[in-house]
């Protein structure tokens, strides 16, 4: 059977005489087989053109994507470029707050706000596609915090600029409360109803009386204006001050006054000096509080108990 034989008849054009070839089977089959395999291997070549065909399209699209990545990269780093400005502004008023509040400062942050790792493709297309990935997995990671951050610092910086204003109010108010002793001395008599030294009757005592040596020099108890220097009968020489928020003070039995009516004074300011004129029995100063015109105890607003 192995030796069977294929005869094919050729037959020439023109006057040639025809020729008989004999084809053994086997090498038919391994004819034909080999004409198969060069099909297949045309057919896997097509293929392959087509398939680098669709990549080099796909690189060439990802690349033009890595490029429109890469802007918006570089339009998100300006946003952040700006958010780092309004950021370095709410620490400067974070500061402000914590050095009017006498706390501590924050510490330093050093935590990077996006992180990313791991090793690079080696191949070209490869390297395109983890860029690209990488790069949206980034602007989305971005835009995302960027967002938040936005939010959070604009919220803060509100808020940081409330607590400044509520901060300056206050130290006006506390700047403008008395709060420190007139003089240094001995308080010979307190507020409230007593038997006066003058009339032996009881009656109201709108101050307190600090006995001090002659001349020592009156404070000025908070910041205010002088809206009068006189001399009265019951007090002497008399200086009255209006600090605002409704405070006023008084100081009486002066021996000589160191301000004019007009003049603005601030706290620790010298405005007199301890005497013994009008009604005395001798050198101290008659200090007193008001409230809305009210009298009211000088103690209570007293940082210390004690004057000497």
């Amino acid at each position: 059977m192995g030796r069977e034989k294929l005869t094919v008849i050729v037959l020439p054009g023109g006057a040639g005489s025809p020729r008989t070839l004999g084809i053994r089977r086997r090498w038919l089959r391994v004819m034909g087989v080999a004409a198969l395999i060069g099909l297949a291997s045309i057919v896997i070549l097509v293929l392959s053109y087509r398939s680098l065909r669709r990549q080099v399209v796909e690189f060439a699209s990802l690349q033009a994507q890595t490029s429109s990545q890469q802007v918006q990269l570089a339009s998100m780093s300006e946003e952040l470029k700006d958010l780092r400005d309004q950021l370095h502004r709410v620490r400067k008023l974070d500061r402000k707050l914590r050095l009017m509040a006498s706390l501590e400062p924050p510490p330093e942050s050093s935590a990077p706000l996006l992180g990313l790792g791991g090793p690079s493709p080696s191949s070209s297309a490869a390297k395109e596609v983890f860029i690209a990935d990488r790069q949206s997995t980034l602007i989305e990671s971005m835009r995302q915090e960027l967002a938040k951050l936005r939010t959070v610092a604009g919220r803060q910086e509100t808020s940081f600029h409330e607590l400044v204003s509520a901060f300056h109010d206050m130290k006006s108010l506390l700047a403008h409360t008395p709060s420190i002793w007139p003089v240094r001395g001995w308080v010979t008599s307190g507020f409230g109803r007593r038997i006066s030294p003058f009339t032996g009757k009881r009656a109201l005592h709108t101050g307190i009386d600090i006995a001090s040596r002659r001349g020592a020099v009156i404070l000025a108890p908070a910041d205010g204006v002088v809206t009068r220097v006189t001399s009265e009968y019951n007090l002497g020489k008399l200086v009255e001050i209006d600090h605002g928020y409704g405070f006023s003070t008084r100081f009486g039995h002066n021996s000589r006054v160191l301000v004019h009516t007009g003049q603005r004074v601030r706290r620790g300011d010298p405005i007199a000096r301890v005497g013994n004129t009008g009604h005395s029995t001798g050198p101290h100063v008659h200090y007193e509080v008001r409230l809305d015109g009210v009298p009211v105890n000088p103690k209570r607003y007293l940082l210390e108990d004690e004057t000497l």
